[in-house]
């Protein structure tokens, strides 16, 4: 299977690796991860009681080399570490992009530590190793799915995430009314307070509303609502708004092989 990466920082610098001189994608690790139980202890009863599971954020570790072969890329050699350096900080966050022959995935991480270069097995191969922290665990296909609802009419909206999808962005073009979304097969609801025209987009994972000249006002989310727990689950979603608005989502996923 051909495996590419692509490591974007928030502060501008970007490197791929892949099976390709002279940035080598030697081994990645996107599968792993643990979860997280909370137990109870029963009087007088041996063992234990779980009461919640779940997972925690994930490491994603990456295996890299750059091959310093030729004499064209031996002139940029020490420009080339420097940026691999900058490019893999601890202090910035950054987007991870896997490759591979069934689609691209992302996933936002930053490096748990700056890069240790070891070059003694061969001269001009600098290999190293990079541990991604990633706190959200999920990776999401770059695809975007985007589906319109009509005002006060249901919309079957299909999701092939087998995980509760809660990477939901919702647009409305002409916010003038309260404004209540429910998806009938879940029983949740999204409602949000009128504030003023115009149009508004709720980042529904992070509980962001955000105005159309790009002003917070996540203030008029009503918090007696289901909105931590509103999801696009696997298959059909029946959702019902009582305005016209699109809903975007990408398809998620646990692991990347």
């Amino acid at each position: 299977m051909q495996k590419k990466i692509v490591y974007k920082s928030d502060n501008g610098l970007q490197f791929a690796f892949s099976n390709t001189a002279p940035y080598y994608l030697e081994k990645i690790d996107a599968t792993s991860i643990a979860g997280v139980f909370t137990t109870d202890i029963i009087p007088d009863r041996l063992g234990q009681v779980t009461t919640s599971k779940t997972f925690g954020g994930r490491t994603i570790v990456c295996e890299l080399a750059v091959v310093f072969g030729n004499d064209e890329i031996k002139t940029f050699k020490k420009q080339i570490l420097s940026e691999l350096t900058e490019c893999f900080t601890p202090l910035s966050s950054g987007v991870l992009e896997i490759e591979t022959d069934f689609g691209t995935y992302k996933i936002n991480c930053y490096p748990q530590e700056s890069l240790k270069f070891d070059n003694s097995e061969v001269s001009y191969v600098y290999r190293f190793t990079v541990d991604l922290i990633c706190d959200y665990p999920y990776f999401k296909n770059v695809k975007t799915n985007k589906n319109a609802l009509t005002a006060n009419e249901s919309t079957i909206i299909s999701s092939r995430s087998r995980i509760d999808n809660r990477e939901i962005i919702i647009a409305i073009p002409n916010f003038n009314a309260n404004f209540t979304l429910t998806n009938e097969t879940t029983n949740k609801e999204i409602r949000l307070k009128k504030f003023g025209g115009g149009k508004v987009i709720l980042d529904v994972l992070n509980f962001k509303l955000i105005a159309g000249n790009g002003t917070d006002v996540s203030q008029f989310i009503d918090i007696t609502c289901d909105i931590e727990d509103f999801c696009l689950k696997y298959g059909a979603n029946k959702l019902t708004a009582n305005l016209e608005a699109t809903i975007e989502y990408s398809d998620i996923l646990l692991g990347v092989m």
